[in-house]
C-alpha cells in the first residue's frame, strides 16, 4: 500500500514538474543593415525617451550593420522609440513609427519590417537612396 502511495506522489510530482509553458515567447537575432546609396554623408540618431541613445555616420555609397536580439522585429536600431536620418545640409527624416509623423518617409517606414528588403536568416537591408536625399525635410533643430 505504501508502495503505491510513493507511486501516486512519483506520478504528481513528474506531471508537475514537467508542465512547462510552450507559448513562451523565444528571442530571435536579427541583423539590420543601413544602405546609403545617395550622393552625401548621413548621420542616423536613435533616440529613447527623449535621449539620444546611438549615433551612427554613413559615409555615401556604403552601410552600416547593426545586431541585436527581440522577440520581434523592432525596425532600425531595436530598442529605440525615435530615429532621426540627417543629411549634411540639415535635410531628413525624423520617425516615430506613427502614421502622424509629418517629418518620416512618406513611403516606408523605419520600424515596419514590410518596408526593409530581406535578405535571408532575419537579415534585413533598408536602404536611404538619392531621391530620399532629395526630398528630404527641412529638420527642427533637435
Amino acid at each position: 500500500m505504501q508502495l503505491i502511495n510513493h507511486f501516486k506522489i512519483y506520478v504528481v510530482l513528474l506531471l508537475f514538474l514537467s508542465c512547462t509553458d510552450t507559448n513562451e515567447e523565444v528571442a530571435k537575432s536579427f541583423s539590420i543593415e543601413i544602405k546609403n546609396e545617395s550622393s552625401n554623408t548621413l548621420i542616423f540618431e536613435g533616440w529613447r525617451n527623449s535621449e539620444i541613445i546611438i549615433e551612427e555616420t554613413i559615409l555615401n555609397n556604403s552601410f552600416h550593420a547593426i545586431t541585436y536580439s527581440r522577440v520581434n522585429f523592432s525596425g532600425l536600431y531595436g530598442n529605440v522609440d525615435s530615429l532621426a536620418i540627417k543629411f549634411e545640409n540639415n535635410k531628413g527624416y525624423l520617425c516615430t513609427g506613427e502614421l502622424s509623423d509629418n517629418l518620416c518617409f512618406q513611403n516606408r517606414d523605419g520600424f515596419n519590417m514590410d518596408d526593409f528588403d530581406s535578405l535571408g536568416n532575419n537579415t534585413y537591408e533598408f536602404t536611404i537612396t538619392q531621391a530620399d536625399f532629395e526630398n528630404a525635410f527641412e529638420l527642427p533643430d533637435l
